[in-house]
């Protein structure tokens, strides 16, 4: 029996949904588009020196999110934010 392997169709699907929506990225081998960016329940002056430690060449934004109904938001609009889900 053979095997059919469909990640290399579902592959080249999505790239062609993606291109059709406008959202696609650089061609291989291009320039890196868009940037790093690292949210946090937890304390994101912690994460920030974490990812000194792990990511030395890398700078990515670091931010705070809290659980507000069920849903993560931004740490600065939820001020009674709790820290569990």
């Amino acid at each position: 029996m053979p095997i059919i392997d469909p990640a290399p169709a579902v592959a080249r699907r999505t790239v062609q949904v993606l291109a059709e929506r406008g959202v696609a990225g650089p061609p291989r081998g291009g320039p890196a588009a868009g940037t790093l960016r690292i949210l946090t329940t937890g304390a994101a002056a912690t994460l920030a020196r974490q990812i000194r430690t792990l990511l030395p060449a890398e700078t990515p934004e670091t931010g705070q999110l809290a659980w507000q109904d069920g849903r993560l938001v931004p740490a600065a609009a939820a001020p009674e934010a709790a820290t569990g889900h």
